[in-house]
């Protein structure tokens, strides 16, 4: 299989906020790298949708805020009954 992706992408879990559409609810971070993130979360979204969002990282838990566009929705095939049953793509 040929890698496409642009950037490295970093496999790391922490909790975020993600605001879309005027509510907020809380995601976990899947991976990152330059050119975006995955989350998982247990609402959907549509692709193209605006988010905000927002978390702290040590050390000083500096609260951090990126603004993205859903790029990419799917079943979290990992956990398709449990609390994170989606997959949303951020750039």
């Amino acid at each position: 299989m040929q890698q496409r992706r642009e950037h490295t992408r970093h496999r790391i879990w922490f909790p975020v906020q993600l605001e879309a559409g005027g509510r907020a609810r809380m995601a976990m971070t899947h991976n990152i790298g330059a050119g975006g993130m995955l989350l998982v979360l247990s609402t959907e979204l549509t692709a193209g949708e605006q988010v905000r969002v927002t978390f702290r990282l040590p050390p000083g838990d500096v609260e951090r805020v990126l603004l993205g566009t859903v790029s990419r929705i799917e079943p979290n095939a990992e956990d398709p009954e449990g609390s994170w049953p989606m997959r949303v793509a951020v750039m």
